[in-house]
């Protein structure tokens, strides 16, 4: 009896084209942003040598600090090009920004701040440093101003600690609650036939990351701690505004759940901002709060230029001192091998912490951790080198918005583990996933598959994972096979978690905390994953006193060599700085992102400490 098999759709085929050229187009711009960044590279220096150095900026008497964070602005500052949008960009970090604030409240030379932040992309955690940094620096006495086109929730969060908080008139602001997305893709894998095989520790229940390939919506386990953990950063945000603006937090949750702010003048009336005022107006005050005649012009200086200005009496540490404290920054998901500036590779991680741990001017290592986890062995391998460092020096954790997983596991041998109540942590659990195209392959695309081997599991592989490993499902005895792997996998992490924290007393106490767990950074305190609430500047400060240092100079790890881009930039920068700041284009960024998320596609078939793939707030 024969039968005809049904042919592939159109749009099935179209699909695995697309996905084809889309794998070979991501290689292709991969190569071509690696021989371009080295070419500009070469080019810059050379230009640098030709023109020399850029200039210094010159700080006048009567200036204004203008704080623009509508930039992109990560964890340390470097230059890239951009395989999407074809540019050169460099990118401020989070502490030269802190640090530039805390210069300019000693400078006699500014009298206060103009905050630019209609928009921001930092997470909640290092919008919180920020906002710290700027109640530090009112403490002065000098007065700071925040200005927007228009201000987004988490842009009026930073700016809400402002002495007068002021909008364009016709602007639109935003106040209405955090929220987060889960994409679920089971219905649409079902539809190519395409599974997706996952095997997760065996009580990891809150491990929610694997969740999008199992079913349509989120399990009661994710719902619970999704809303344990979005409540408390609404509570952080909420009890902050609330001390800045004189604003009763229930009137400010009455504010969000009515949608009461829908322009300027509501938010004026409800006291959210001071006033409405056009550019001319800000100007005005500003000369009036410098002490400047009406017709002059305010003296900005962009935190930018700020950080490269000619009168260095501020400039953190000693000059002519080595770097006696080594911030490491694990920065982006973890994986085996080289770093990138969005990620973490373990051989180049493991390689800075052995470089700071042996360099004998190097008193104590601050481990800056921005990271979702990843690759377990990976984590494993990071932790390993840390808890070498440790032996010789202090080592102390700073965690920024995210420090779960893979990020947990590489900070909880610390001495001391630093985080904001905004961070995002623990996570602890682990899983594997393993898909299985055969179905999509044979009844769609007509391709099919003979076998020889020489033993029963032959060809199944948990090393090195291909379109092969793919093409059959596992067995019931393989699954049992993967699961007892990642089971174990999950108790050295617990065992990690109970040997590095003097908190508890057991594997079993961390379990019960633990099963792929996420928690805010207040509740992290509370459960004994983390020491105590600060910043990295708090980390540091530790780390300073521990490690008996007078004079602390701090010095980046990984070293980062990219001199020449960041030069041949700075020259191309212009002195001027006008009022409000442009945006940058949203859509690079959102492809930018997308392809780091992408990259992960090379880590299936291993165990993974990992939060969500994907995880945003807004």
């Amino acid at each position: 009896m024969s039968t005809s098999r049904k042919p592939a759709s159109f749009w099935k085929i179209f699909a695995a084209a697309g996905l084809g050229a889309l794998v070979v187009g991501l290689i292709v711009s991969f190569i071509l942003m690696a021989t371009l960044t080295s070419v500009l590279g070469g080019l810059s220096d050379e230009f640098y040598k030709a023109f020399g150095p850029p200039a210094k900026t010159k700080v006048k008497d009567n200036s204004v600090l203008k704080l623009d964070l509508n930039m992109t602005i990560k964890e340390r500052q470097y230059a890239s090009f951009s395989q999407m949008s074809f540019s050169l960009n460099s990118y401020v970090g989070l502490y030269d920004i802190i640090q530039a604030i805390e210069d300019a409240k000693k400078d006699p030379k500014i009298e206060g701040i103009l905050l630019d932040v209609s928009s921001t992309k930092l997470g909640l955690a290092n919008a919180g440093e920020i906002r710290e940094a700027i109640t530090d620096f009112k403490s002065s006495g000098k007065f700071v101003y925040a200005y927007g086109k228009n201000y987004t929730q988490k842009s009026y969060y930073i700016a809400s600690v402002a002495d007068k908080v002021m909008m364009y008139p016709t602007g639109h602001m935003e106040f209405k609650g955090l929220s987060t997305t889960v994409s679920f893709y089971k219905e649409f894998l079902d539809k190519f036939n395409l599974e997706i095989q996952v095997i997760r520790g065996s009580n990891n229940r809150f491990k929610s990351a694997v969740e999008p390939f199992l079913a349509t919506e989120m399990s009661e386990s994710n719902r619970l701690q999704t809303e344990r953990f979005l409540n408390g950063l609404w509570d952080n945000m909420l009890s902050d505004i609330s001390e800045s603006r004189g604003i009763d937090k229930d009137q400010l949750q009455l504010i969000a759940d009515s949608l009461l702010v829908r322009n300027g003048k509501n938010a004026v009336d409800l006291k959210l901002l001071d006033e409405l005022v056009y550019p001319l107006d800000l100007e005005q005050m500003l000369l009036n709060a410098s002490d400047l005649d009406d017709d002059d012009k305010p003296r900005l200086v962009h935190v930018k230029k700020y950080m490269n200005r000619k009168d260095q009496q501020f400039e953190r540490g000693v000059s002519g001192l080595f770097p006696n404290i080594a911030i490491v920054y694990a920065s982006g998901s973890i994986h085996g091998g080289k770093s990138d500036p969005s990620s973490i590779g373990d051989e180049t991680l493991v390689k800075a912490i052995k470089e700071a741990t042996e360099d004998p001017f190097i008193k104590a290592i601050v481990l800056r951790v921005n990271s979702p986890g990843g690759d377990a062995l990976a984590s494993d391998l990071i932790w390993d080198a840390l808890v070498t460092a440790k032996e010789k020096k202090p080592v102390v954790v700073s965690m920024g918005d995210v420090a779960a997983s893979g990020g947990y596991y590489i900070s909880c041998m610390a001495d001391k583990i630093f985080a904001d109540p905004n961070t995002i942590t623990g996570s602890i659990g682990v899983f594997l996933i393993i898909p299985h195209t055969g179905k999509f392959f044979e009844n769609d695309l007509g391709i099919h598959y003979s076998r020889v081997k020489t033993a029963e599991h032959a060809d199944m592989s948990y090393l090195t994972m291909n379109l092969n490993s793919f093409s059959r499902p596992l067995t019931e005895e393989e699954k049992k096979i993967f699961q007892q792997g990642v089971d174990e996998t999950y108790h050295d992490f617990l065992s990690r978690v109970d040997e590095g924290r003097s908190t508890f007393n057991s594997t079993a106490e961390v379990d019960s905390i633990g099963q792929g767990r996420v928690w805010s950074g207040t509740d992290a305190l509370e459960i004994g994953l983390v020491d105590t609430l600060g910043s990295l500047k708090d980390a540091i400060d530790y780390a300073t006193n521990i490690a008996k240092i007078d004079n602390p100079v701090v010095g980046g790890y990984p070293r980062i060599n990219n001199s020449g881009l960041m030069k041949f930039l700075q020259l191309l920068e212009g002195d001027q700085t006008n009022l409000m700041t442009s945006q940058e284009d949203v859509l690079p960024v959102f492809i930018e992102n997308h392809v780091e998320q992408l990259k992960e596609i090379d880590d299936l078939g291993k165990i993974k400490a990992s939060m969500l793939w994907r995880f945003d707030i807004e």
